[in-house]
């Protein structure tokens, strides 16, 4: 169609302000007809929709980069309407719901109002994201805030970072909507955990290697130091108190090296275990009769000899070294009173103790006491690897371990471990 639209600019019928640009025109085009249904011709409405087209691509536009930002990772926008309490995920953004589990999870429809959403929340960050961030947005005290915290679905954590904002008001000045776009970021937390327990391992190593110098060289120089003692006495009481010292430093000495051998295997994967049949009253009167000769005067050494036979599968040397290394760290810190070895069983399980009146240990040590390199108390020797070697050897024949402690009581560290246990071959 030849249309001179020059003509209608001329005569004032069409004015525009567009002049260098291309103008987007909607046409709505009506055949014309006369009472016998012949074609006269056709009528034309012609609408400038230049304003709307650019709106319209601009909108386009931006709903791209939205979906690019959203469909990037595990992204979603959901909103939350306060009058209806109803809760809503807008997955029109994501092209790839099916195979990402979190996603799943939320199309399925388990989250319809606040109650819900309060109820997958992890119980440590309740209070900072319900109570500190979202009950102020309710209000009106804040317009948005951003907030990195865990939700729990079918018992999974989930690391999520929220931006959340308030939209549309009410008269009163509240929120009558808020609406938040949330990214799941488990993985990333998870590296960023991983790399901190990294950081602390290494500090702590390094604090380990600075205590070993001071460790080894102490029994190293009572050992140089008394040997020469020897050689110069005379009289033979003398001569026996210092060959006791040599004795107890040299037995120390080999006790440091051995932690460290131990834990070095651990750590490369090299630790070597040996399963058979293992009589638990033998092994625990094997120990008791080497503890004997090592509690402090005032301090007794209890087992009852007479305990029941059980026969346990497992390692007899890993097991003898956990029990032992419980009697030692007993007699290094209890100075009166007793200590008591005694085991159970209930059902297919057995469980060895080591219970003693010692300085105890306080709350919040407690949970610490089997992690690597950790010295509770720095005034006695020793490795702070114990325990942690302890704990990985219990785990590893599939056994638990722990400590019920009480400051200025006393302690009692124990595991437990399955009279048949099927973990490797024998």
């Amino acid at each position: 169609m030849k249309y001179n639209f020059k003509k209608v600019a001329e005569k004032g019928y069409y004015s525009s302000t567009v002049t260098d640009q291309i103008k987007h025109l909607r046409v709505k085009g009506v055949v014309l007809k006369d009472t016998q249904g012949q074609q006269l011709g056709f009528f034309y409405i012609v609408f400038d929709d230049t304003e709307s087209y650019h709106k319209t691509e601009e909108i386009q536009y931006n709903l791209t980069k939205l979906k690019a930002a959203v469909d990037t990772g595990e992204s979603v926008i959901w909103e939350y309407d306060i009058a209806t309490d109803s809760l809503s995920v807008d997955f029109s953004l994501n092209d790839d719901v099916e195979n990402s589990l979190f996603l799943t999870y939320l199309k399925q429809d388990r989250f319809g109002c606040m109650a819900d959403f309060i109820e997958t929340l992890h119980p440590d960050d309740q209070y900072k994201v319900y109570n500190r961030q979202f009950k102020r947005l309710l209000t009106g005290e804040i317009d948005k805030y951003v907030s990195v915290y865990r939700r729990i679905f079918d018992g999974k954590v989930y690391w999520l970072n929220s931006n959340v904002r308030a939209y549309r008001y009410t008269e009163d000045g509240k929120p009558s909507k808020i609406i938040s776009y949330t990214s799941n970021i488990t993985d990333q937390r998870e590296i960023e955990l991983e790399l901190l327990k990294v950081k602390e391992a290494d500090k702590l190593k390094s604090a380990f290697l600075a205590n070993m110098s001071h460790e080894i060289r102490t029994p190293l120089n009572a050992i140089v130091g008394f040997s020469d003692l020897v050689a110069e006495a005379d009289d033979p009481e003398e001569q026996a108190t210092y060959l006791d010292i040599i004795h107890k430093n040299n037995d120390l000495l080999l006790n440091l090296i051995g932690d460290i051998l131990d834990f070095s295997k651990i750590e490369s994967g090299m630790l070597k275990y040996n399963i058979e049949d293992v009589s638990i009253r033998d092994l625990c009167t094997e120990v008791y009769m080497g503890g004997t000769l090592k509690v402090k005067p005032g301090v007794k050494l209890l087992y009852d000899r007479n305990s029941p036979q059980v026969i346990v599968r497992t390692d007899p040397q890993r097991i003898t070294q956990v029990v032992t290394n419980f009697l030692n760290n007993a007699i290094k810190f209890t100075e009166e009173g007793s200590i008591t070895i005694y085991y159970e069983t209930v059902e297919d399980t057995l469980k060895v103790s080591v219970k003693d009146t010692g300085i105890g240990i306080s709350e919040e040590n407690r949970p610490r006491v089997f992690e690597r390199f950790i010295k509770i108390n720095d005034f006695h020797q020793g490795t702070g690897l114990g325990l942690t070697i302890s704990k990985t050897i219990i785990e590893y024949l599939g056994g638990t371990i722990g400590v019920d402690s009480v400051k200025g009581e006393g302690s009692t560290f124990w595991f437990t471990l399955p009279l048949h246990y099927k973990g490797i071959n024998a």
